[in-house]
């Protein structure tokens, strides 16, 4: 089930800016997937991890809320299927430019603009 490889992956979350990366993945080598996002290691919880949501699932994928204990900020985790077992893919927090929408309000002149900050995904930043 995705919801028990997500609670391992996130127990063996780095909690430090500092955790060495290449250390982490080993940490975490059994949890994620091949093609897993690297750029989501930068997303350290301040103090545990809680996942919040019931999981969004399709034939080969499911999405779940989760957020550190000290933010009010939404993280998204993504678990895909593969081999047959579900692993982690990433773990992007909310965007902070657009605010999880993928696009950037513009003045009454403009039109909103897609988001430079997450690639107008709403999570994470490129």
């Amino acid at each position: 089930m995705p919801l028990e490889t997500l609670k391992r992956s996130l127990a063996k979350w780095p909690t430090s800016q500092d955790a060495d990366p290449a250390q982490a993945l080993f940490d975490l080598r059994d949890e994620i997937s091949s093609d897993f996002d690297h750029a989501s290691l930068v997303n350290v919880p301040g103090g545990r991890w809680a996942v919040v949501s019931k999981p969004l699932v399709t034939a080969s994928r499911a999405l779940f809320l989760v957020y550190s204990a000290e933010s009010d900020a939404p993280n998204l985790a993504t678990m895909v299927r593969e081999r047959g077992e579900w692993r982690l893919q990433s773990l992007k927090f909310q965007c902070p430019g657009c605010f999880g929408t993928g696009e950037l309000t513009g003045s009454s002149r403009e039109e909103n603009q897609p988001c430079y900050l997450c690639d107008a995904t709403g999570w994470g930043a490129s």
